[in-house]
């Protein structure tokens, strides 16, 4: 009777191993990113968005606020501060959403988002980053892609000694894009984070 349990424990347990597997593969955890220095292709230009203050971790709370608001809008992170150097509780990011370049935007909806507290900003054109991307196959794939993607950007920029930053990600329905700025990376910083506060 004994070995009867152990064995069902046992095929249990490789069962659910091979689960854990299978998710994990699909959710994207053992991809190879192909991380490459170019101009990107998208990057958020004209802007809506909110400064945060604390763990990078709290950021998807900001997203579903913001998702909430913004329906129907592309949403994007920006995320200014080494989280190695600054203090879990003084991180400084931003989360927002991208609006339509030019007057052609929609002006009762950027005033709605001003109304909720968002501030409209444009950054520059983006000349020269680091970029990679990650596919969104499943919700967990939104916690891998940061366990995954922030360490192999880290690892990219500092063996080829590059001035990056800030980190910024694209969200999209179905991927990541990560951009980090490598070319006038001053620029890129709102009114409200200025590097003088490091």
């Amino acid at each position: 009777m004994l070995m009867e349990v152990l064995q069902y424990a046992v095929v249990a347990a490789v069962v659910l191993a091979l689960l854990c597997l299978v998710l994990l593969t699909h959710a994207g955890y053992f991809r190879t990113l192909l991380i490459r220095q170019a101009i990107p292709t998208q990057f958020p230009r004209r802007v809506a968005y909110k400064l945060h203050v604390g763990p990078y971790k709290e950021a998807g709370k900001a997203y579903w606020g913001l998702d909430a608001v913004a329906r129907g809008y592309e949403s994007f992170f920006a995320f200014y501060d080494d989280p190695d150097k600054v203090p879990q509780d003084q991180l400084r990011y931003i989360v927002g959403c991208c609006l339509p370049d030019g007057p052609a935007g929609k002006e009762s909806d950027e005033e709605h988002l001003r109304r909720l507290g968002f501030h409209l900003w444009t950054f520059p054109k983006c000349s020269e980053a680091v970029i990679t991307e990650f596919p969104v196959r499943s919700f967990l794939s939104m916690y891998i892609a940061p366990m995954v993607v922030y360490p192999s950007l880290v690892k990219y920029i500092k063996g080829r000694k590059l001035t990056a930053g800030p980190f910024f990600e694209l969200c999209q329905s179905d991927m990541i894009k990560y951009i980090v700025p490598t070319s006038e990376c001053d620029a890129f910083w709102v009114p409200e984070v200025t590097k003088k506060d490091l």
